[in-house]
């Protein structure tokens, strides 16, 4: 008589919010110039040379 083997797979998937002035896998890729904070949303209201990626306009 055979058995019946039952196999059960997990998938853990870990979220890492990325650093302020970063976006994309595994956070590696900076703001484009203009843009800065959570996930580069936010756009610069001052010159894009003086933008910081992090916190915008200092």
């Amino acid at each position: 008589m055979h058995q019946k083997r039952e196999t059960k797979l997990c998938s853990i998937l870990i979220i890492t919010e990325c650093p302020l002035g970063s976006h994309g896998h595994s956070c590696a890729l900076n703001c484009s110039k203009g843009f800065y904070g959570k996930l580069c949303r936010e756009e610069c209201i001052c010159d894009a040379d003086e933008c910081d990626i992090a916190v915008g306009c200092a």
